[in-house]
């Protein structure tokens, strides 16, 4: 990352009253997964220097310091992102296939980074991303990819067969 983010951030935290604000959370509704040495800076990241969530959280917490801000803690989700998904591309995000539980909710999750104030589950995992039925007013071609689980109820209801496989793929295990 860049400070370019971190002086943003400053800029629009500093436009609002009172002017600070506690933290940030990050992953929400996502897949990504907290540490992943294979991700790396090769073909399907080389646009980010931050594949994964650790790595993302140490270039947050570091140009939002850079760039002024005072209070930066974060929350991160980690509801859905315990076991690698199936995606072939890191932009793909609705319903993913291969979906896992991730850590449990916990305060203070890692050593050494003081700036985690926890592990949460933000998303619940068995609420569907979006359709894939592509009739619907509401279908989002992400949820038609071949990475994406099918069929899939519109946004917001529940999927329990996305439910089961999370339960199923949960890391650490249930």
């Amino acid at each position: 990352m860049d400070n370019d983010s971190g002086k943003v951030y400053a800029k629009v935290i500093q436009s609002g009253s009172p002017g600070k604000v506690r933290g940030f959370t990050d992953n929400v509704s996502n897949y990504t997964p907290w540490e992943d040495p294979t991700l790396s800076r090769g073909p399907e990241t080389e646009w980010n220097p931050c594949p994964d969530e650790k790595r993302f959280l140490e270039a947050m917490h570091k140009d939002f310091k850079a760039a002024g801000i005072e209070s930066v803690y974060f929350v991160s989700d980690s509801s859905r992102n315990g076991h690698k998904t199936d995606r072939k591309h890191p932009g793909e995000w609705c319903n993913q296939t291969g979906v896992g539980i991730g850590a449990r909710p916990q305060a203070s999750p890692i050593s050494g980074m003081d700036y985690l104030d926890a592990f949460y589950w933000i998303k619940p995992l068995g609420e569907s991303d979006g359709t894939s039925d592509e009739s619907a007013a509401r279908f989002d071609g992400y949820c038609g990819h071949e990475t994406a689980m099918k069929p899939a109820p519109e946004a917001g209801k529940w999927f329990q067969k996305h439910f089961e496989q999370g339960l199923k793929n949960a890391n650490p295990p249930l």
